[in-house]
């Protein structure tokens, strides 16, 4: 607002990310006049973080400063609250034994994850995919009939683009029983 006459005015700028349009008059400004400018920005190649620009509003007759604050967040998954531990108790080598194992995406973007496991152990969705803020419980199945009896604890791999992780588990497979002789005979018996 001034007192009269046309007004010729330009922005600079002291970042790259940033510009004006337009970035000067190019025809008078009238007196009580609106001159409405867009700023643009340009996020492609800047990183997560916070970022300050400094534009400087200049006419004949005033200098104005006009500071920029700009939040950069890129979406990103993270892998959380998933089971450490799991015990599948005991079982004859004939047996399978199924648990399952919770795993959340705690992140503001898709989770993409991989379960890697001993060859013994199995699941329908070793890999899948969690969408934000999203979680899942994963069955797995441990088929014990190539084992020894015995006591195991493996340890079962997550893999993921929001982190990795482990889980570790416990199990014990038992001896199988036989009852020798398969045939018993007590004779003929009369009283």
């Amino acid at each position: 607002c001034g007192t009269g006459g046309a007004l010729h005015w330009k922005i600079t700028d002291d970042a790259p990310w940033i510009s004006a349009t337009p970035s000067s008059t190019l025809t008078n400004l009238l007196t009580n006049a609106t001159q409405f400018v867009a700023l643009h920005y340009d996020t492609s190649r800047l990183q997560d973080g916070t970022y300050q620009a400094n534009l400087m509003v200049q006419s004949s007759t005033n200098t104005l400063p006009v500071t920029i604050r700009l939040v950069v967040h890129t979406p990103h998954p993270v892998l959380c609250n998933f089971t450490p531990k799991v015990d599948f108790g005991t079982m004859l080598p004939d047996e399978k034994n199924t648990q399952s194992f919770g795993l959340q995406n705690c992140g503001d973007a898709p989770l993409h994850y991989n379960f890697i496991t001993p060859p013994w152990i199995h699941s329908a969705s070793p890999q899948g995919i969690l969408a934000a803020q999203q979680a899942g419980t994963i069955p797995f199945e441990i088929d014990p009939s190539s084992l020894t009896p015995g006591t195991y604890t493996p340890t079962l791999h997550i893999t993921s683009d929001g982190g990795d992780a482990t889980i570790s588990a416990t199990f014990q497979v038992l001896q199988s029983a036989e009852l020798l002789p398969t045939q018993l005979d007590f004779g003929d018996r009369t009283q």
